[in-house]
């Protein structure tokens, strides 16, 4: 029976799984739904009600004493302002409702970059770990090998010294970078709604990188105007409250209800049957209609200046995050030369030592030094791979 292998989560794969699991986009959803039932409400106002009414009233008899009056009217009744603010309602309903499309876009893109975060974050750890791991097997090899110089009189007992110290930071250095990978794995676990044991993550190495060059500030910007989805929800909400300024000013005008139908019954003891009809018309004394108005210009105002914020907060992330990602392209490639230069020395101090030519403080030196570099390498070259795939999200681009 040939072992299943398992496939490492793909950084689309971890995206997907975490849309799936976001109480943000659930919620960015359901809003959704709820502003579409909005709409159907808004679009079936100006139909007319059925209605079925009746009275009954004493009335005096023809022939003296009391009789009853009892009359059953049905027929179709609307009010005529029900009509005519028919189309501004529909109007922002429908305005709504792209709003809460567009927010359901942008908190899946909030949730995308968070959940590239926690999936380097958890690459990167893991790669910490296995440096830290590499060099406690290095100390722990110098121990054993100063330790017996020592005894065969080649080496001072201060060697054994520092190797035993360097061992034990060595230690105190895994156990942190074990503490932080566990935090990441499950993290990221929680993120995508599986199982710490369940993850399996590439390489460092072979996380694929953009092909692509990446925009200047300037296009990344124009982009970025372009395809924010928060920028399109903060223009709906524009015309939602313009739809909504429309619809108070037509509050003004008087309330017109119409009733239409046929009434059957007894008036003067007779048997009576015929059409009915009725209008009233309300007429508001107060100054409250023109009071609305005020209010629904006063939240145009505040849309369109949440719309000006929306068009600085996308220029300033999608400018700052091109200079971060060219940024993090230079601290990749001192990073990587950094790591070369320190994986020399210590090939050169090791040789020196075996030689006699150079003392267990410079080798110990130079290993740490090196697994200082090391570790900025997979930091910086983990920061890159985020920032390139934060720079499209930042611009309105999703996989």
């Amino acid at each position: 029976m040939i072992a299943a292998v398992a496939v490492a989560l793909a950084l689309r794969d971890v995206q997907v799984a975490a849309l799936a699991h976001a109480p943000t986009v659930a919620r960015a959803q359901a809003v959704v739904r709820e502003r579409a039932a909005q709409l159907a409400a808004a679009e079936a106002t100006g139909i007319p009600d059925a209605f079925v009414n009746y009275a009954q009233t004493p009335q005096a008899g023809s022939m003296g004493g009391t009789i009853v009056q009892h009359l059953t009217t049905g027929g179709l009744q609307m009010t005529l302002g029900d009509a005519t603010h028919r189309s501004a309602a529909a109007a922002q309903a429908m305005a709504q409702l792209r709003a809460a499309r567009q927010d359901e876009l942008d908190a899946e893109r909030i949730e995308r970059i968070g959940a590239v975060g926690l999936y380097f974050d958890a690459i990167r750890t893991r790669a910490i770990l296995d440096l830290q791991r590499a060099v406690i097997l290095a100390d722990r090899s110098d121990v054993r090998a100063a330790t017996l110089r020592y005894q065969i009189g080649e080496a001072p007992r201060i060697d054994v010294v520092r190797a035993d110290v360097a061992y034990s930071l060595a230690r105190a250095d895994l156990a942190g970078a074990q503490a932080a990978a566990d935090n990441a794995d499950q993290s990221l676990a929680i993120e995508v709604g599986m199982p710490v044991a369940a993850l399996v993550l590439p390489l460092l190495a072979d996380v694929p990188s953009a092909t692509s060059p990446a925009p200047a500030a300037s296009t990344a910007v124009e982009t970025a105007l372009r395809l924010r989805p928060d920028i399109a929800s903060a223009r709906a909400s524009v015309t939602e409250q313009e739809a909504a300024l429309e619809g108070a000013r037509r509050d003004r005008l008087p309330l017109v209800s119409a009733q239409a139908g046929w009434a059957t019954g007894i008036d003067s003891g007779l048997h009576v049957s015929g059409p009915s009809v009725g209008v009233t018309l309300d007429l508001p004394l107060s100054r409250a209609s023109d009071d609305l108005v005020v209010a629904a210009r006063a939240r145009i105002d505040q849309a369109r200046a949440t719309l000006e914020l929306a068009l600085r907060k996308a220029e300033l992330e999608a400018s700052a995050a091109t200079r971060s990602y060219f940024a993090d392209v230079d601290a990749a490639a001192a990073a990587t030369a950094a790591r070369e230069e320190a994986r020399l020395e210590v090939r050169a101090a090791e040789q020196g030592y075996r030689a006699g030519a150079s003392s267990s403080i410079e080798l110990q030196d130079a290993r740490r030094t090196f697994a200082q570099a090391a570790v900025a390498q997979t930091t910086a070259q983990s920061a890159l791979l985020e920032a390139r795939t934060v720079l499209e999200l930042t611009m309105g681009i999703t996989p």
